[in-house]
C-alpha cells in the first residue's frame, strides 16, 4: 500500500459496543479500486485483539503534504465542516455512546485497557503493581476509536470487520516476555500466593515452574528442550509443547500466541501492523491513515514501560544455544509472524525488510527458511474451545 495514502472520516453515523447498525465504507487506492467496508477491526496481539468500530470511511490519494486533504468538506448533521471537526465530531460520539453503554465503577489504579475501555477491569493480580502513566492529552484518533477487545478468549469483535491491527514484536522477546510475566513472584506449597489462596490456573503456573527445572526461560531451555535435559520425560514434554502453543500448560501467552490469534479472526480481512520495535513510527503512519497527526506520538508522549527491565539479569539471559532451540522450537510461530507482516497493508517493502533483517539476528535460520521441521499444529480444538468456532475453509 502506498503510504501517502490517507483514510479520512466522511460520515458520522458513528455506533459502539455490541449495538448499533451497519455503515458503508468505501477505500479508494492509486488504481481507484472500491472496497466496501462496515466496520474496522483493531487486533491488539501481544496481550489484546482490541476492535474498533469507526463511521464510514474512504482512503484517498494525497501528497505528503497534509494541507492537500484537509481541504476535504465532511457531512456533520446535514452540514459541510471541515475534516477535522468530522473526526472530533466522530469521537465525541464514540466517547459518549461507549460510557453510556459501560457504566462501571472505576478501579484504584487505572490501567491503559481501562483508560481506553471503560467496561474493562483488570483484575489486581493482572496488575502487577505497575504504575500506568500514559498521557491523554493528544490522544489522537486510533485511542478514541478503539470500542472492542480480543484477549486470550474474550472476542466482541464482528467478523465482517474490514481491517485488524495486529500489535507485534520479535518472537524471541515476545517468548521471553511472556515466560517471565506468568512466572509466580512468591509461592508456597500450600496453595497459597502472597497468604491468598490462588486458583487452579495459577497453580499450574506454580508447577510449571516449581515442580519443573523451569525458574528461568534460560533453564527451562536447557533442561527441557536439549537432548542434554536433565527435566524428566514429563516437563521435558511440557516443555516442547507449551512454547509450540499445543499445551496450556506454560505460560498463557504461549499459548495464546500469534498462531492463535491469528487463525482466530476472519480469513478475509485486511491487516495493519504495529511493531513493538518501531512503535512511534508505526503508530504516527497508521493515525495519519485514519486522518489525523502524522506526528502525534513521540517516544516522550509514549514511554516505555517493559517488566523485564524489573527482573533479575538472569531471566534475561539466553545462551547461543538456548536461543537455537527456542528458534526452533518457535519455528511455525517465525512464519506467521513473517507473514503478518508481509500482509500489512502500512508497511511499505523497506519496512517489512527492517524487520526480516532484525529477525535475521534473532533467528537466523527460521528468517530464511519458509518451512520448519514441525508441522503447523492443528488447533482446531483449541479455536472451538477459545474462541467459539474454527475457521472454515482454512488455507493459511
Amino acid at each position: 500500500m502506498d503510504r501517502q495514502h490517507r483514510i479520512r472520516i466522511n460520515r458520522t453515523n458513528a455506533c459502539c459496543g455490541g449495538g448499533g447498525g451497519r455503515s458503508s465504507k468505501s477505500l479508494t487506492t492509486n488504481n481507484s479500486v472500491h472496497h466496501y467496508m462496515s466496520k474496522i477491526a483493531i487486533a491488539v496481539v501481544s496481550f489484546v485483539l482490541a476492535c474498533l468500530k469507526l463511521p464510514g470511511l474512504s482512503q484517498i490519494n494525497s501528497n505528503t503534504n497534509n494541507d492537500n486533504v484537509t481541504t476535504l468538506a465532511d457531512v456533520v448533521d446535514g452540514r459541510f465542516v471541515s475534516r477535522t471537526e468530522a473526526a472530533t465530531h466522530t469521537s465525541t460520539l464514540l466517547r459518549r455512546e461507549h460510557k453510556e453503554l459501560f457504566k462501571v465503577q472505576s478501579s484504584d489504579v487505572a490501567s491503559p485497557y481501562e483508560d481506553n475501555l471503560p467496561g474493562w477491569l483488570l483484575p489486581p493480580w493482572a496488575k502487577k503493581q505497575i504504575n500506568y502513566d500514559i498521557p491523554r492529552n493528544e490522544s489522537g484518533i486510533l485511542p478514541e476509536v478503539t470500542t472492542h477487545i480480543f484477549h486470550k478468549d474474550v472476542y466482541n469483535c464482528y467478523d465482517d470487520s474490514r481491517y485488524f491491527l495486529f500489535v507485534i514484536r520479535d518472537p524471541i522477546d515476545r517468548c521471553r516476555s511472556a515466560f517471565n510475566y506468568d512466572r509466580p513472584d512468591d509461592y508456597d506449597y500450600d496453595g497459597e500466593v502472597g497468604g491468598v489462596v490462588v486458583d487452579d490456573d495459577y497453580q499450574q503456573m506454580i508447577d510449571f515452574y516449581n515442580e519443573c527445572p523451569f525458574h528461568t526461560l534460560e533453564a527451562m531451555a536447557q533442561n527441557g528442550l536439549t537432548v542434554k535435559g536433565t527435566a524428566s520425560e514429563y516437563c521435558k514434554s511440557i516443555a516442547h509443547d507449551a512454547v509450540r502453543g499445543i499445551s496450556d500448560e506454560g505460560p498463557s501467552h504461549w499459548w495464546f500466541n500469534l498462531a492463535y490469534y491469528y487463525q482466530a479472526i476472519p480469513n478475509d480481512i485486511e491487516i495493519i501492523v504495529l511493531r513493538n520495535e518501531h512503535l512511534v513510527e508505526d503508530w504516527n503512519n497508521v493515525e495519519e491513515m485514519l486522518g489525523g497527526r502524522k506526528d502525534i506520538l513521540n517516544q516522550t508522549l509514549l514511554p516505555k514501560r517493559n517488566a523485564n527491565k524489573e527482573v533479575d539479569p538472569d531471566d534475561l539471559f539466553i545462551s547461543d544455544e538456548s536461543r537455537v532451540v527456542l528458534c526452533q522450537a518457535l519455528c511455525n510461530e517465525i512464519q506467521v509472524y513473517k507473514e503478518v507482516l508481509r500482509r500489512a497493508k502500512n508497511l511499505d517493502e523497506a519496512q517489512v525488510l527492517t524487520s526480516l533483517d532484525e529477525l535475521m539476528v534473532s533467528c537466523p535460520k527460521e528468517a530464511v527458511d519458509d518451512s520448519c521441521e514441525d508441522e503447523m499444529p492443528d488447533i482446531t480444538d483449541k479455536l472451538k474451545e477459545n474462541r467459539g468456532y474454527a475457521n472454515e475453509n482454512e488455507d493459511r
